[in-house]
Order: structure tokens, then sequence, then C-alpha cells
């Protein structure tokens, strides 16, 4: 196990690192000397620790062996750090399913906003080499503590962006195999893609079919914890409710009417 904490403005330069701990025991194997939010690579026996930058580290030694970003900690480039506007790392994410790295970076602008907020980046998991966005799949917006991304649906990629300055746009981008756009939709964001069915689920509780980008019908909206292809279903909570969704809907449930019960 590897256990940290998320690397803030308030982090104190005598941090506790990242520690490994075994998970049988649970007892202390070492300490590695970088505070910061720790992620596995698997296929590389790697870990990669957010902290401003994305450090990586070996496990089996706790060495710390690499700067992915040095821009984002360089102060002749950048004066000082924490600054309005300046970009830092703000997650990384091991993807199984697509065995691909995602490295969130963006801007961050007191109040207003810095405008368009930048999608991640996307490495293969293996060999680190960045991951052509034309190519790239598109981060879920998920709740639990595994990620999962949208990759190609038929032979599209729906693409959510947003603009946030001031005022928040939302956009639907529907590309081609080349990256080039179809199609785009102002106002439309998913919050799920689901390449099974053909469908996307929109945040206010709409279903819409991906392939028109027509609504088709609704859905319980949730903040989706996680998704079960082989059995069509889907996880999500909403306050503080455990949701099962079948993908490919159902009747409503029949609840009978409460009794009337006299008052005391």
């Amino acid at each position: 196990l590897f256990v940290g904490e998320p690397y803030t403005y308030s982090t104190t330069d005598d941090a506790p690192g990242v520690r490994i701990v075994d998970g049988t025991t649970l007892a202390e194997i070492r300490v590695i000397d970088q505070p910061g939010a720790p992620v596995y690579n698997p296929e590389r026996n790697e870990l990669l620790i957010v902290a401003y930058t994305v450090y990586t580290a070996d496990p089996e030694t706790g060495e710390v062996t690499g700067d992915l970003y040095p821009e984002l900690t360089d102060l002749d480039q950048i004066g000082f750090l924490w600054c309005n506007s300046c970009r830092w790392a703000d997650g990384a994410w091991y993807v199984p399913g697509q065995g691909m790295i995602a490295i969130d970076i963006n801007a961050h602008c007191a109040g207003k906003g810095c405008g368009v907020v930048m999608p991640p980046r996307w490495y293969n998991a293996a060999t680190m080499e960045a991951v052509d966005a034309t190519a790239a799949p598109e981060l879920q917006a998920d709740c639990g503590s595994a990620v999962s991304a949208a990759g190609l649906v038929g032979d599209r990629y729906y693409r959510n962006r947003m603009y946030d300055r001031y005022v928040v746009y939302t956009n639907l981008y529907v590309d081609d195999l080349a990256g080039q756009p179809i199609t785009w939709r102002d106002g439309l964001s998913t919050e799920f893609v689901n390449a099974n069915t053909g469908q996307g689920y929109l945040f206010d509780g709409r279903v819409i079919d991906l392939a028109t980008l027509s609504p088709i019908g609704q859905w319980p909206a949730a903040c989706v914890l996680g998704y079960d292809a082989e059995r069509g279903l889907l996880f999500g909570k909403r306050e503080g409710s455990l949701y099962v969704i079948a993908e490919r809907g159902g009747p409503v449930p029949q609840v009978d009417p409460p009794a009337d019960q006299p008052l005391p």
C-alpha cells in the first residue's frame, strides 16, 4: 500500500513523505522522502507522486527517480509557486482498461477563472510516452477511487470541453478517428459515456443517443462510482444514497402508499 496526503499550499517543508505499507500486516516498510499523493503504475512498477509537479519513485528502494514537469517548479520561469494563474498538477490516475496514465495540469486563477480548462495529459503506462491528443480517451466524471475513460464509441470520440472565466461554457465535441471535428453542441456535457449502449448520461438526468445527440430518456442522475460492463450496471451515489442503475433501463418500481394511521 502507498499512503500519502494531497500536496497543497499549506503543506510544510517537514511534512512526512509517502509511506509504503505491507498490505498483509500493515507494517510500514519504508518512507519515500517526498510528500504528496501517490499513484501506482503497475506496468512499470513505478510510483507517481503528485506534489505540485509529478515525481517518479522506485517502490522497491523508496528512491525518487525523476520529475516529469521540472518547468512547473522552475522559479526562474514562474517567480514563485502557488501564484495566481500558475499551473500545477492536480491529480494523476492509472486507467487499467486503457493501459494509460492521465495527469491533470491546469492553471489556477482566483475568482474569475483562467478560461479554457485543459484536458488531462495522457501517457502510455508501459513506456510513459505521450499519447497524441487526437487518440487520447476522455476521462469520465467518476466519484469513486478508481477512474474510467471513454475511448472510441464506434468510429467517434466524444469530448467534453469547458471554458471558465467569469462565466462557464460547456461544449461536447464529436471527432472522427483522425481527430477531426464532425460536429459539436454548445451547452452540452456528458457525465458518463456508455459505449455498450451508445448513450451519454447528462448531469441533469437526461440520456442522449450518441449517434444523433438527441435526448431519448432519463436516468436517476447520480455521481458514478463504478461501472460493471459485464452485468450492465452502473453504481452511483446521490445525497448519501447508493444507486444501482441498469444501463438498459427497466420499469419504475411500484411502492405501496403508506397506510392511514390515526394521529396519537
